[in-house]
């Protein structure tokens, strides 16, 4: 994930978009790094630049759709007292 946090403004928003192209084909399986992925990805919406700031906001609504999934997913697969 370094191209995520990248000094290089259009590097960093190119990841950006990659990751939103990519999150619905790759998001069932990201469990294990979802966690490093919303941070690393919170931290540009800090940036001085709108574009990646949207970028990133963007990035960040998908990821929450994301860990809602798989709580969801947890929720229907824990035994029921």
């Amino acid at each position: 994930m370094p191209c995520l946090k990248d000094v290089n403004g259009k590097v960093t928003l190119t990841a950006l978009s990659v990751l939103c192209d990519i999150l619905p084909c790759v998001g069932p399986h990201m469990a294990n790094v979802v966690s490093l992925t919303v941070s690393t990805v919170a931290a540009n919406l800090a940036s001085s630049s709108r574009e990646i700031h949207d970028a990133a906001s963007q990035a960040i609504n998908q990821l929450v759709q994301l860990v809602g999934a798989f709580l969801s997913h947890a929720y229907r697969l824990a035994p029921k007292k």
